[in-house]
């Protein structure tokens, strides 16, 4: 399976090495056939990362074939042309090289890495695992088997069930309601013929986004873009499309008794797309609520000054149809009820009083500096331009990031807090034996 990737040794290490941090140039390149990339030429290293993305995802799945971009992104290197799976592994083992497939609830997304005199060979097998699937009879039942096994010990992890439940409870009547992996009983009714016909409708440049960067130049990139993408169809069919949806089950508790000695607490509530004017200040807000590094306001208050939780942190997802404001805390199931009453009173508390003139100042030194480590390799700018395109961001964005938190006011913090974070709308999703708690359903994972 594709997006479960061995190392391949110490060849394949380098492909990701670390590169100093420094300014990013991004060039927007055009191939002859019109396929768009954007790229950030470096030759430092012998070295190309390659991020794309279909604007296509399991939430366009049909309900009874839940689960089909995940499968379809589990079989697309169990071989392709003439190249049978052993085939197609070998090669990409003896090229120092790898090629992965991840899907998710908007688009299928995938990556190359490779050094760059194996270019040609490694996009050539990306090309062909995109045109020319096989989806053989032997390598379809073997994946089929290895993703019914995946979905029945996600069954048992507590994190992943805390999630389902959470997903479900909110979005009961829309995909994201339904896992990327998929059900056991819709799993086991996708086709070989379902996968081909995925691939031949879904797979089209008017849906794909393409981040490269590394040891090539723009001409070079030009036709390596006509090479690998050209063959795919100039269009796609329009697959099933979400509507737009927010959390179903706010203010709500739901529990998933299961014997262990630790629960996972997940919680969340509508967030702020990234379109939206406020969404920086929002971020910045996010940060000190519980989004940073450092003594955070839900740290603070459940962990340290209390001893609440072994962990408790926030963040931001945001999705085509859905903006979202994400939690998680895992604590002893006898400090289960006071945890959640804690994260309830300082989520009212935070949204009454917003941060105060020094956390704001932390957190945006924090948001900007961990931003440009992370622009360490390759890879990560990679990974980072192509997020940019499939989230409407402009080419420039590295530039103009830092002036978009650096704008922030301490009085748009306290205004965007008081707007946004609301206790009244947190949906809790509890997984455990816990302790104080008592909860408006009590869930059987299985219904």
């Amino acid at each position: 399976m594709s997006r479960r990737l061995v190392l391949l040794g110490l060849a394949l290490a380098a492909l990701t090495a670390a590169r100093p941090a420094a300014a990013v140039t991004v060039e927007r390149v055009v191939s002859p056939g019109g396929i768009e990339a954007w790229l950030v030429e470096d030759h430092s290293q012998k070295v190309i990362s390659l991020g794309y993305a279909f604007h296509t995802g399991a939430a366009n799945d049909p309900a009874d074939k839940t689960g089909l971009t995940e499968f379809v992104a589990s079989t697309l290197d169990e071989g392709a042309g003439d190249l049978d799976s052993q085939a197609f592994q070998g090669k990409l083992e003896d090229l120092s090289s790898s090629i992965s497939f991840e899907p998710s609830q908007d688009f299928f997304e995938g990556k190359v890495h490779t050094v760059s005199p194996h270019r040609d060979e490694v996009f050539d097998l990306l090309r062909l695992s995109l045109t020319q699937p096989r989806f053989d009879e032997a390598a379809v039942a073997r994946v089929r088997d290895q993703i019914a096994k995946a979905i029945a010990a996600r069954a048992e992890e507590p994190n992943a069930l805390a999630g389902k439940i959470w997903w479900r409870a909110n979005f009961p009547d829309q995909p994201y309601g339904r896992p990327v992996m998929g059900l056991a009983k819709t799993v086991a009714g996708i086709t070989a013929d379902d996968l081909k016909a995925y691939v031949q409708s879904r797979f089209g440049r008017d849906r794909l986004k393409v981040a490269v960067v590394g040891d090539l130049t723009p001409n070079e990139l030009k036709a390596l873009l006509d090479r690998t993408f050209g063959s795919l169809p100039a269009t796609s069919t329009e697959p099933v499309v979400a509507a737009d949806a927010s959390p179903a089950a706010g203010g709500s508790l739901l529990l998933v008794k299961k014997p262990v000695p630790q629960s996972i607490v997940l919680f969340g509530q509508p967030g702020l797309v990234i379109a939206d004017k406020d969404y920086y200040t929002f971020l910045v807000v996010n940060n000190v609520l519980g989004g940073g590094t450092f003594s955070t306001r839900l740290e603070h208050a459940v962990r340290e000054e209390r001893g609440l939780a072994y962990s408790i942190g926030t963040g931001l997802a945001n999705y085509d149809h859905a903006a979202l404001l994400f939690g998680q805390a895992g604590t002893q199931n006898a400090k289960v009820g006071e945890t959640i009453a804690i994260v309830r009173q300082e989520w009212a508390r935070f949204a009454a009083q917003g941060p105060t003139d020094k956390e704001l100042k932390d957190a945006k030194t924090y948001l900007e500096g961990a931003y440009a480590l992370g622009l360490d390799s390759t890879l990560s700018i990679a990974e980072r331009l192509l997020f940019f395109q499939t989230h409407g961001l402009p080419i420039d964005y590295f530039d103009r990031r830092k002036g978009l938190i650096e704008k922030v006011t301490l009085a748009d913090a306290r205004r965007v807090a008081k707007a946004v974070l609301d206790p009244a709308k947190l949906s809790f999703v509890v997984v455990g034996d816990p302790a104080g708690v008592t909860p408006d359903r009590v869930v059987d994972p299985a219904d």
